[in-house]
């Protein structure tokens, strides 16, 4: 038997395709509301909520404060490039296109 990782998804079942895994993924994660590292992972859990914490700064530059339309959003997904690997938040563009 070959060793796999796979989501289960929604209704319990392993997920068949990316889009049923993301929608699992997003299901989950739209549910979780802080972020809990044991002991182990002391230094871990310190630089993420640096991370975290950095986000949360207000935006200076003026072009970040206006909302973005749905229109603007959609481009910037068509724009992704499948090939290259994700940035610093770790997140691929094929996850960002299946999350729906």
């Amino acid at each position: 038997m070959e060793n796999t990782n796979y989501i289960i998804g929604i209704n319990g079942t392993p997920t068949v395709n990316e889009k049923e895994a993301a929608d699992a993924l997003g299901n989950n994660y739209s549910k979780e509301r802080k972020l809990v590292l044991g002991r182990e992972n002391k230094k871990t859990g310190r630089a993420t909520r640096k991370v975290i914490r950095s986000c949360r700064v207000p935006a200076s530059n003026e072009l970040f404060k206006d909302l973005i339309t749905s229109s603007e959003l959609l481009y910037a997904v068509q724009q992704l490039d499948f090939k290259k690997s994700p940035g610093p938040d770790g997140i691929h563009g094929q996850f960002i296109v299946n999350l729906g």
